[in-house]
């Protein structure tokens, strides 16, 4: 698949191009530095009509306005919420493509534990996410200098519990239900005797 960078790794300049001629329309400042190279998969639609936005994991500095070949790694969903003075707090899913560069792999080359987790050289889950966090850019009037709209987007940064921990609560809970399931066989046994 091909994607289009509108944004390098590094940098909190969004830039922001007409996804269907590639034309640039201008360049806002967000309050986070991208954590990867940030684009769009060409001819590809989303449900909001844009192209599906896309992630290239990599350590090379890919540039903005520039097309590259990659294949898919995997999916990112988030939910965002974003306030407008004609339709309020809304909020919506987005889903971004996590991709690597054709000519890259992802390799696991060292294997490591996030604290409180044992390590884990095989793929397997390793946590469910319980929150995550976000941050606010305020979108003001060029006339008024009043502030128009407010856009909550995901940071990428989230709190994980630990699969250990969800091993734990299934079996606290399996254990507790234990002797209730017991006592009502032989609650049942006792009747039929008699």
């Amino acid at each position: 698949m091909q994607v289009f960078i509108e944004n390098e790794a590094g940098s909190n300049q969004k830039n922001l191009y007409n996804e269907k001629t590639l034309v640039y329309r201008k360049t806002v400042t967000v309050s986070r530095e991208y954590p990867y190279p940030y684009g769009f998969i060409l001819d590809t639609t989303s449900g909001d009509g844009d192209n599906l936005d896309c992630f290239i994991i990599t350590d090379a500095k890919l540039e903005a306005g520039q097309v590259y070949e990659c294949e898919p790694l995997g999916l990112m969903e988030q939910i965002e919420s974003a306030w407008s003075s004609e339709k309020g707090n809304e909020l919506k899913n987005d889903h971004n493509i996590l991709a690597c560069l054709n000519t890259e792999s992802i390799e696991v080359t060292e294997v490591v534990a996030i604290e409180g987790t044992g390590t884990n050289s095989s793929a397997g889950l390793i946590g469910v996410i319980s929150k995550s966090e976000s941050y606010s850019d305020i979108a003001f009037s060029q006339q008024t200098g009043e502030p128009k709209v407010v856009f909550t987007e995901q940071t990428g940064l989230v709190r994980i519990v630990p699969v250990e921990r969800i091993y734990e609560i299934i079996d606290s809970i399996i254990k507790s239900t234990i002797p209730i399931q017991e006592a009502k066989v032989e609650d049942a046994s006792s009747e039929m005797k008699e």
